[in-house]
């Protein structure tokens, strides 16, 4: 049905959104979501850098999803990412709609992607493009993600937000949730 957003697009909306504002004012994620709930503009501050940088504008490939991100961010076509806090920041937002942004879930997820696979940095990469192992999520072979999600040098715009949002799905139909990924809550690692 064109015109019409997906439950997906909605979330994946609210959160460029709130990392967005964030980044404007300069606040916390936390501030940011707090004041937002209480129908109040988040106050500027300096307690933290701000959570988002806008990567390479013009990106093609994306999905609607991180099209409509984008034109909620009012930013040229482009992509919500940058620094690992961002990204992390908005790995949590994303993983929400999977109902694991808090507890086992997260822990395990922000232990995986921030310990063991990529830092969550957009740009990890483990050999050489396209067999190795790239983004946040080190998706093996990396042409495997969207090409949205692929370096820059490939053709892709090195989207975080496809990247996160390729690696929660493929999580989900894999392990189940990212509490039963093995090694990450503390069993051996094989990497996936």
């Amino acid at each position: 049905m064109a015109g019409q957003l997906s439950g997906k697009a909605v979330v994946i909306t609210a959160a460029g959104f709130v990392l967005f504002w964030s980044g404007l004012k300069n606040a916390t994620l936390k501030t940011t979501l707090t004041s937002l709930l209480k129908g109040q503009n988040p106050p500027a501050t300096s307690e933290t850098p701000p959570l988002i940088g806008v990567a390479t504008a013009g990106a093609s490939g994306g999905s609607a999803a991180s099209s409509a991100l984008a034109a909620s961010a009012a930013v040229p076509p482009a992509d919500l990412t940058g620094t690992e806090q961002a990204n992390r920041a908005l790995g949590k937002l994303l993983a929400g709609s999977y109902g694991w942004a808090t507890g086992a879930n997260w822990q395990a997820l922000d232990y995986g992607w921030g310990t063991l696979e990529s830092g969550w940095n957009n740009s990890a990469l483990n050999g050489s493009w396209p067999s190795g192992a790239y983004g946040i999520p080190q998706a093996h072979p990396g042409n495997k993600m969207p090409k949205a999600a692929w370096p820059v040098s490939a053709g892709g715009s090195n989207s975080a937000t496809e990247q996160i949002l390729w690696g929660l799905a493929y999580i989900k139909s894999t392990y189940g949730s990212p509490s039963q990924v093995p090694g990450w809550t503390g069993g051996p690692y094989d990497g996936y």
